[in-house]
């Protein structure tokens, strides 16, 4: 059975607990799925893991830049503790929020080997104004080599990509090479160097 299985298992255990009227263990339920997702997305973002519980890895990731600043709150709902009645604040419901965080861990992996697997050509993420940018598409020109010149402006997926490989920042340029690795904002001394060209002085 694969992880996201497994994952998908517990947020639908959670829904089941609840119809018959287990809160309680539809929330140990939520908070396990969350935590199997935020693990991983660590795996896939190759972040290092720190031994400890499901609530230890949901307080660490409230931290983390891994999740994009919209959904902080709810991953910090996961981390609350019931009052003496067994309640959380009103406006916290764990098992939407699951979904909710469940859904955006699969749809940005899935979203993200979509734009790296198989490359045809060399994809540089970059904006119009961007003068670093400009000079990188000019060695790429002015050498005969094949690109993919994307705007990250016109394009919101291309902008969560270079987000996400950028600790969050939208860096341009950022260039996929056909072997999957990237270069940010490089020089052109540096490009050159990894497309196997030589400077004229």
């Amino acid at each position: 059975m694969s992880d996201w299985l497994k994952i998908d298992q517990k947020l639908r255990q959670a829904f089941d607990y609840r119809q018959v009227g287990y809160e309680g263990k539809a929330r140990v339920a939520a908070r396990l799925a969350v935590a199997d997702a935020v693990h991983e997305l660590y795996i896939f973002e190759n972040e290092p893991l720190q031994p400890g519980s499901a609530l230890d890895l949901l307080k660490d990731v409230t931290a983390s830049w891994l999740f994009p600043s919209k959904y902080q709150r709810y991953l910090e709902h996961f981390t609350l503790r019931v009052n003496e009645g067994y309640q959380l604040p009103a406006d916290v419901d764990l098992l939407s929020e699951a979904e909710i965080i469940v859904n955006w861990v699969k749809n940005h992996i899935d979203g993200e080997r979509t734009m790296t697997e198989n490359p045809t050509k060399i994809k540089i993420y970059a904006t119009s104004w961007c003068g670093a940018s400009r000079r990188a598409r000019n060695v790429f020109r002015d050498n005969n080599i094949d690109y993919e010149w994307i705007d990250i402006e016109e394009d919101p997926e291309a902008a969560k990509f270079v987000e996400s490989v950028n600790h969050g920042y939208r860096s341009v340029p950022t260039i996929v090479f056909l072997d999957g690795s990237i270069l940010t904002e490089p020089s052109t001394a540096e490009l050159m160097a990894k497309l196997g060209l030589k400077l004229a002085y």
